[in-house]
């Protein structure tokens, strides 16, 4: 049987307080223009945005696996007020309607597993969550995104929050962050035991609490806090409430409590996160940040910059659950170090990936390139310029190593230089190999040719070849070891060119996208 207990491993909130903060919004960043922007109710941009950077936080961005939602919003007043007199059709409308919230982040963040609307007004979102909880022990989704919005331009708090959940023993195996830990849940109603139909009762909340306490297997006199939620928050209350506690839960256990009008009661019961091993802070490591703007990039790379996790951690969260986008940067660098990234670039369609030899250190040439190609990068050219051109041709294989070496050792001893080339078998290279001296590629009728050989040594200042537009080079001879290999894998990735998995390590929570944020809004009429 499964561990019952749901691991919260990723969380984002945001609280808006002044009707300028409920109206912005990157619409850029989800594809919207700012017409369709300024129809959307700002819950649904809110809740979007929230959902982003919980899934950002757990690591999961783009997950191929089966997630789902459950997501609970307010009443639009957008609607009402400032959508409904200026437009009247289906889909605007939908696009306002709590109905349609969950909906839209689920097509935004494509979500395949269940996803629901959740309405119990001020217990909504702590609903929400105890329904995901149900579904992960029961094998409905592996990964759930829980949470509610509320928006009212009249109330002084608004906000939203998100929680990703997995199942304790599924978190722990993939090494997720854990937050904290759901021990049990509960949600009730009043039934009649209240004033009114759309009243609050108090059995009801006894009721919850005591059986969340008793599916936790934790004694009432244990949890010592209780987290109550804030009414004017509305359908975010609860989860607000939820992830308030998760932050501050240590080794004992807490109740986060939320009633909402029409008798609705959900209780939770959180305990501290597992002790887990921590991550050596060894070696060299590859740090790959993106955004859609420099801006966006500049300030992602200076929250980064203070990260207290170990760097594997970092480099592996950044290449297993952050988005992809054009505008890129990397850094190498160790633990204890400063974090100094390179100048961004945009990355180039369908990149050619061209490693360039220029240096007379022929063996060290040899070594690093082959050390890239091993992790499984595939060069579409290998440019040799001057006495580099030995190297390229080793790594190509037209000449062996020794061959290379070689040649570049004994080139300013002309008898023993010619004796090294006519004792050589020079053969067809398996990359193709693009030759300072000549000026193009060499054929094989150039290769096994001896007097190519020898014009290589007497050509001290090569001209570089035209290349392809959508070439990506890489200078072998300016890098070495791992730093080297790590630093042009960084300028390959930064131009375009996917690199292979790596060795996994742990996720950890990172500062989010930082979205630029634009005043979207309608006048009402």
């Amino acid at each position: 049987m499964d561990d019952p207990d749901i691991a919260i491993v990723g969380l984002a909130q945001r609280r808006c307080t002044s009707l300028d903060d409920i109206a912005l919004f990157d619409a850029d960043f989800f594809g919207y223009t700012p017409e369709e922007a300024a129809v959307l109710d700002p819950q649904h941009r809110l809740f979007l945005e929230c959902a982003y950077h919980a899934m950002e936080c757990a690591g999961y961005v783009d997950w191929d696996g089966v997630a789902g939602l459950y997501g609970s919003m307010n009443v639009s007043r957008y609607l009402l007020d400032q959508v409904r007199p200026w437009h009247a059709s289906a889909d605007v409308l939908l696009g306002n309607m709590p109905d349609g919230c969950a909906a839209r982040v689920a097509y935004e963040l494509d979500l395949r597993g269940p996803v629901l609307n959740v309405q119990a007004a001020c217990a909504s979102s702590l609903a929400a969550v105890h329904l995901a909880c149900q579904d992960l022990l029961s094998h409905q989704c592996d990964l759930a995104l829980a949470g509610g919005v509320s928006v009212d331009p009249e109330a002084t708090r608004n906000g939203a929050g998100v929680v990703v959940l997995k199942r304790l023993d599924d978190a722990v195996g993939d090494a997720d962050h854990i937050h904290a830990v759901i021990k049990g849940s509960a949600v009730v109603n009043d039934g009649r035991n209240r004033t009114s139909p759309n009243g609050i009762g108090a059995a009801g909340a006894r009721t919850a609490a005591v059986t969340a306490l008793a599916i936790a297997g934790v004694d009432p006199a244990q949890a010592r806090h209780l987290e109550p939620h804030d009414p004017e928050l509305a359908q975010a209350a609860g989860v607000l409430s939820l992830i308030h506690a998760a932050l501050t839960v240590d080794h004992g256990y807490a109740s986060v409590a939320a009633a909402g009008s029409g008798g609705a009661h959900a209780h939770v019961v959180l305990g501290g996160a597992p002790e887990l091993p921590e991550t050596p802070r060894t070696g060299w490591h590859l740090l790959q940040v993106s955004a859609r703007t420099e801006r966006a990039l500049t300030e992602l790379t200076e929250q980064l910059k203070t990260t207290p996790h170990a760097l594997a951690d970092v480099a592996h969260t950044l290449r297993a659950g952050r988005r992809r986008f054009r505008t890129r940067t990397f850094a190498v660098v160790q633990d204890g170090q400063d974090i100094v990234f390179a100048k961004p670039t945009r990355t180039v369609a369908d990149a050619a990936v061209v490693l360039k030899f220029s240096g007379p250190h022929t063996e060290r040439d040899i070594a690093t390139a082959r050390g890239l190609l091993a992790t499984g990068i595939t060069p579409a050219l290998l440019l040799g310029l001057g006495l580099g051109e030995y190297a390229a041709a080793a790594v190509a294989g037209s000449l062996t190593e020794e061959e290379a070496i070689g040649f570049a050792t004994q080139r300013r001893c002309p008898e023993r230089y010619e004796k090294e080339i006519a004792n050589s078998a020079p053969r067809a290279p398996k990359i193709p190999l693009l030759s300072g001296t000549t000026g193009s590629l060499l054929s094989e009728a150039d290769i096994i040719d001896c007097r190519h050989w020898l014009a290589v040594a007497q050509d001290l200042c090569p001209a570089a070849p035209g290349l392809p537009a959508n070439a990506v080079v890489v200078d072998i001879s300016a890098a070495s070891g791992e730093r080297g290999v790590l630093e042009a894998m960084g300028t390959l990735w930064a131009h375009g060119v996917e690199l292979p998995k790596f060795r996994p390590a742990r996720r950890v929570p990172l500062p989010g996208y930082p979205f630029q944020r634009q005043r979207h809004w309608l006048e009402p009429r």
